[in-house]
């Protein structure tokens, strides 16, 4: 991976909201505009520790894909070029966010105040013109562009397999008790 300053490219604004049923916010959220990287966790709600394991997850991720964009990991190198049609970048996020989901997941089996934790992930590498996206959970990525979005992601959800197979339209997916 190499290393590209972006900031008289790109900005990054983040923001999060507890939302209107949880008295606390569970989200945690960090970008770097020079390397091009951008993170949100949103921690399970009602679950142990869901703080920590957003926090875990983009922690990790940060620190992680900044090392590669620097020059600093030896991931890049692990990788198989000839393993896979994706480019590098973009196969870098998606071990490093296989990293993050082992790192969460290991320490909510060890940890008896952690049982059960977890978190949706996203994680963005903007490069070469192009940008990777890698992501686990129904947090969603949209796209702004000419003043409409459009989601980019498709969310990981019970939900969102029933409209997969007809069985709930989107319209009703929004009212659903299913997703609680």
């Amino acid at each position: 991976m190499k290393s590209v300053n972006l900031n008289s490219r790109l900005s990054m604004v983040g923001q999060t909201h507890q939302g209107l049923v949880r008295d606390y916010n569970e989200d945690y959220i960090a970008d770097n505009a020079r390397v091009g990287i951008a993170v949100l966790a949103d921690g399970m709600g009602g679950l142990n520790a869901g703080e920590v394991a957003s926090s875990t997850a983009v922690h990790l991720l940060m620190e992680e894909l900044i090392s590669c964009r620097l020059g600093g990991s030896s991931l890049p190198a692990e990788l198989d070029p000839s393993d896979s049609y994706m480019p590098m970048d973009s196969r870098v996020v998606q071990k490093v966010v296989q990293m993050a989901n082992k790192a969460v997941f290991h320490t909510s089996q060890t940890l008896t105040e952690c049982k059960g934790m977890g978190t949706t992930i996203l994680a963005n590498l903007f490069y070469n013109n192009n940008l990777s996206v890698a992501h686990i959970g129904d947090s969603r990525i949209y796209r702004f562009r000419d003043n409409a979005s459009k989601q980019v992601t498709k969310d990981h959800s019970f939900v969102q397999e029933l409209i997969d197979k007809g069985l709930l339209i989107r319209e009703e997916a929004w009212v659903s008790d299913k997703k609680r």
